[in-house]
């Protein structure tokens, strides 16, 4: 089905995006396909300037007396010696959570590697966050744990009896997902995990890293997608239905 489909959204979301291989270029999915709503993009770490067609107009100021428009609004601090966007300060923030039908934020930093291990300070999610989704590249399974693959070596070996150069399984995602220190480190709201890149990997290897997380873990998600942010295209391959009657 239609990859924005399968997060379930609620018709006002504060959803914030976590991980590696895919944030960026879910969260400007997400905000294209809500852009008849009023929507935000924005972050809480630092992100590269996103592109003009990414956006109908941009807030990049610190003047919180706005009106949102329908379409797509940029808000940030821009760092115009290194071309990136920051967090904007926390009165603006909070005058568009007032006004905006969905704000997708980018929460976390990769470094534009595959992986990364995360400091206690990260992932920068804000307590008025909605959804967590946490974002994991199929397309890495295969490759070896080095400085090409993964952002911030040291963490990430720390998330698990990893070694230099170990083959990255699908077991090893999993536990990079479930540890307490790992992807879903203080994630607020919904907690969803999407699997990218499914079109590149192999055979079955998101049901794989599905049966290698725990019940006790499982419990605490909402979903579990496998998709492609590329086809726009994705699968509940596992729904917390304990969740879904709570709710």
């Amino acid at each position: 089905m239609e990859l924005a489909k399968c997060l379930e959204l609620n018709r006002h979301e504060i959803v914030s995006i976590v991980g590696s291989g895919g944030k960026t270029s879910l969260l400007n999915y997400l905000a294209r396909y809500y852009r008849q709503e009023y929507t935000v993009t924005t972050t809480t770490t630092k992100v590269f300037l996103p592109r003009t067609t990414d956006y109908d107009r941009a807030i990049l100021t610190n003047n919180k007396s706005f009106i949102l428009d329908k379409g797509i609004t940029l808000l940030g601090a821009p760092l115009l010696r290194v071309n990136k966007l920051a967090q904007p300060v926390l009165p603006v923030l909070k005058q568009a959570f007032k006004q905006a039908d969905k704000v997708f934020i980018e929460a976390d930093g990769a470094k534009m590697r595959p992986l990364k291990g995360w400091r206690t300070t990260e992932p920068v999610i804000i307590p008025e966050t909605t959804t967590t989704v946490g974002v994991i590249p199929l397309s890495v399974c295969g490759q070896s744990i080095c400085e090409q693959t993964v952002h911030r070596l040291p963490e990430f070996l720390a998330l698990g009896d990893f070694k230099y150069h170990q083959l990255i399984t699908p077991v090893v995602l999993a536990q990079v997902i479930s540890q307490s220190g790992g992807l879903f480190q203080h994630s607020q709201g919904r907690k969803i995990l999407f699997l990218n890149q499914a079109e590149c990997a192999a055979l079955q290897s998101d049901y794989e890293v599905l049966a290698a997380l725990s019940t006790s873990f499982l419990r605490q998600l909402a979903l579990v997608i496998s998709g492609s942010i590329k086809t726009q295209q994705g699968m509940i391959i596992w729904r917390n239905k304990q969740l879904q009657k709570q709710s």
